[in-house]
């Protein structure tokens, strides 16, 4: 085969991936740090990278993405447990600021059917949700 050929040629590509995350770690950062306003920052970055592996991506990796949040349930929407990730976010004790990033990824979460179904998991999400943005 000639060069030329050769450069023109289309070689089929892997699907495009992302960096793996540990889910526990990210978890237990957001359980520890959520409440204490030196973490702040970070806590709204984590946040904020999470909402993005859903809202900057092609459709295959956010569902990927999607599917691994519900999995590993990682804001633990299943828990009734008052020190889990989700009531510790809409706790009084969170800062504006973390609980803005908090519900800009729930409204990422809640754009996509997956996203929703995981959300619905709660029965009282919305009540919860509606609290807050009325208060």
């Amino acid at each position: 085969m000639r060069e030329e050929e050769h450069k023109d040629r289309q070689y089929p590509q892997n699907p495009p991936t992302m960096a793996p995350l540990d889910f526990n770690k990210i978890k237990d950062f957001l359980k520890k740090s959520a409440k204490n306003p030196h973490h702040e920052a970070e806590v709204c970055t984590t946040l904020q990278a999470l909402s993005w592996r859903i809202t900057k991506v092609k459709s295959q990796i956010r569902r990927q993405n999607l599917h691994l949040y519900q999995h590993f349930d990682l804001l633990e929407i299943k828990s009734a447990d008052s020190g889990s990730i989700f009531h510790q976010m809409v706790s009084e004790l969170v800062s504006a600021r973390v609980k803005e990033f908090f519900v800009i990824l729930l409204n990422a979460l809640a754009s996509e059917y997956l996203g929703r179904c995981y959300l619905l998991q709660r029965k009282d999400i919305v009540k919860i949700l509606t609290t807050i943005l009325l208060g």
